[in-house]
């Protein structure tokens, strides 16, 4: 249990987000920088040809809603659905490494065809007829691959290695291993075009989730309550009402064309993506538990839109256009979304929480937020499909489905303006949430595995802070970086974790929300009372002038004899501003409002000073 003896109460009130955090090798440190170049490419021999082969080294993934890869870390193999030569190829990165390996890197073992030349469909124990998506169980070492073109899953279980074109041990979705029937209406064992997949084998759990596609469905197979076998019927439904239903909608309990999904095992969330409504669901299953929630169980957040009913596409910071798949770190929580249509994967920041249409946090594959373009080169995507991370080595590999390619992006590839001057170093950077500016002055505490205050020091004119030796940091320690903030603020995460720092340093990027600004409100009548809040004021009575003072996201001026007013207000936000006008009466005054039926703005504050005009009568 760690205690905390100097923690600002206020801290309580965390709001937003951020956070990286990773080991490195100096100079260079773990970050994403928009519209970055990948590392590596799997399946060209350079990142300017997209040609399709059915070789060792090539790739014919050109196809619509193919490439779900998957990654494992123990044996350090890449599962890749190369779903037009109808087989699936693994990478083994201890046999032919990639940092190492000249490009075209060669696969090591086939799946789904007796050789690497050949790529003829079957529906056959062995065979594959465009195998779609792939996951893994790494404890009992099973792989799971769906067969868009057999309406089936099949598992193989590797746990006495990988042969060339081996048997399946069990197959779900169909009843043999020579039926591809495709089942309408579903059933509860039936499969209709298998989207992504992810097992979950934390704990004592031996749960697959599969993306049903074309039933618009979440199936769960609890293999504790039904034990794998051929034909096992799913334990749970997402999206629908029973195990029958195929109903297509954007709502808070159903979905449409759900392609990829990824869980969270230590925050009980899943994460799907809901192609054809543009959006990523979570479900939050400490909120709504699958095991004793009536179906249809309600998502708990959403991503991609402002809410449950709308289904726009956009390019966009907070936008999406029918997200293919997905794929998440768990140890830093950032998401990333394999932003299809949009020719892009966006990376959200989760340690701050959901927030329902929240922003990006980076974007891979275009140089900004409202670029789509397709390109065939180092930086750009063509119809990304397949996303999996790799917590360890910090590898994201992005199928770049319209490129017949594999983007293999390494954050500590990435150089940074600030960076560790010595061996088994903390450093970092803190910024404004709203606007990116370097926050100096900020007090920012190092604490160790039992949350013992160990130093404390204040960021730099440009930002930056830093820890070493001479603090009593020593490699393969844990350590927790405690940002201060203020009453209106807020930094996420609370604690920000650094476990088993490696002696070549570590680097941690923080962002602290609600930073002082002013409001600066000009050509109002002097004497008028002011009222700020961030939504439009529909009361009826005149505020209480206290200037300056916040209650509930209301704020109060007076506008003074020049007609200006300078409200502190937190940035980052939209304000409305409501004029009050004082009327004498005889001895006594009154306050007219103006507009009188509403507020002006909504105004966006920003930047550490915004500058308001308000014509107030």
């Amino acid at each position: 249990m760690r205690t905390y003896q100097h923690i600002v109460p206020s801290l309580v009130k965390m709001l937003l987000t951020v956070a990286i955090l990773s080991f490195l090798k100096p100079p260079t440190l773990l970050a994403w920088l928009n519209g970055q170049n990948a590392s590596y490419v799997l399946g060209q021999s350079n990142f300017s040809s997209n040609g399709t082969a059915d070789t060792q080294t090539g790739l014919k993934t050109q196809m619509f809603w193919t490439g779900g890869n998957t990654y494992d870390a123990t044996h350090k193999w890449l599962f890749v659905p190369d779903a037009f030569n109808n087989r699936v190829l693994i990478y083994d990165f201890n046999a032919t490494p990639l940092a190492t390996t000249p490009a075209p890197v060669p696969a090591t073992y086939v799946l789904g065809q007796p050789n690497f030349t050949s790529n003829a469909s079957a529906f056959t124990q062995n065979g594959m007829f465009a195998p779609e998506s792939v996951a893994f169980d790494a404890t009992s070492q099973r792989l799971f691959v769906g067969e868009y073109g057999n309406y089936r899953i099949l598992v193989f279980d590797l746990s006495s290695g990988v042969t060339n074109y081996m048997n399946a041990a069990y197959v779900l979705g169909q009843s043999t291993w020579t039926t591809a029937t495709q089942y309408s209406p579903p059933k509860q064992w039936t499969i209709n075009k298998p989207g992504g997949m992810f097992y979950d084998g934390s704990g004592s759990n031996q749960r697959l989730f599969v993306a049903d596609t074309s039933n618009s469905r979440v199936l769960v197979f609890d293999f504790n309550v039904t034990p794998l076998a051929s034909g096992s019927s799913a334990t749970y439904v997402l999206g629908q009402s029973n195990f029958t239903s195929m109903v297509q909608t954007a709502s808070q309990t159903g979905m449409n064309q759900d392609t990829g999904l990824t869980y969270d095992y230590g925050t009980n969330r899943l994460f799907v993506t809901d192609a054809l409504n543009s959006r990523v669901l979570v479900y939050d299953f400490n909120v709504s538990p699958l095991a004793t929630t009536p179906a249809p169980v309600p998502a708990t957040y959403v991503l991609g839109q402002p809410n449950f009913t709308s289904n726009s596409g956009a390019a966009t910071q907070s936008g999406l256009l029918f997200p293919a798949n997905i794929a998440l770190d768990p140890l830093r929580q950032q998401l990333f979304v394999a932003d299809m249509s949009n020719n892009r994967t966006e990376i959200f920041n989760l340690w701050g929480g959901i927030v329902n249409g929240m922003n990006a946090s980076y974007v891979l594959g275009q140089p900004n937020f409202t670029s789509n373009t397709p390109a065939t080169n180092a930086t750009n995507l063509r119809l990304p499909y397949g996303v999996t991370y790799d917590s360890a080595d910090q590898w994201l590999f992005v199928t770049d489905t319209f490129n017949n390619r594999v983007m293999v992006f390494n954050s500590t590839n990435i150089s940074l303006p600030m960076a560790c001057s010595g061996p088994t170093m903390i450093c970092g950077a803190v910024t404004a949430a709203e606007g990116g500016a370097s926050l100096p002055g900020v007090p920012v505490s190092l604490r160790d595995a039992q949350g013992t205050l160990m130093a404390t020091r204040k960021t730099d004119s440009s930002g930056n802070f830093s820890f070493s030796t001479s603090d009593g940091l020593t490699p393969s320690s844990t350590y927790y970086i405690v940002p201060t903030v203020g009453r209106t603020q807020s930094a996420v995460p609370f604690e920000y974790p650094i476990p088993n720092l490696q002696p070549a340093g570590a680097f941690a990027s923080l962002q602290i929300r609600g930073m002082p600004a002013n409001l600066q409100l000009s050509g109002a009548t002097p004497g008028t009372s002011i009222l700020i809040s961030t939504a439009s004021y529909a009361g009826s009575n005149s505020p209480t002038v206290s200037p300056s003072a916040g209650n509930a996201g209301f704020y109060t001026a007076m506008v003074t004899t020049a007609g200006t007013a300078t409200v502190p207000v937190p940035a980052g936000y939209s304000y409305y501003v409501t004029c009050w006008l004082a009327q004498a009466s005889g001895a006594s005054v009154t306050y007219a409002r103006d507009p009188a039926n509403g507020s002006n703005g909504p105004y966006p504050v920003t930047t550490p000073n915004g500058q308001v005009a308000v014509a107030c009568p």
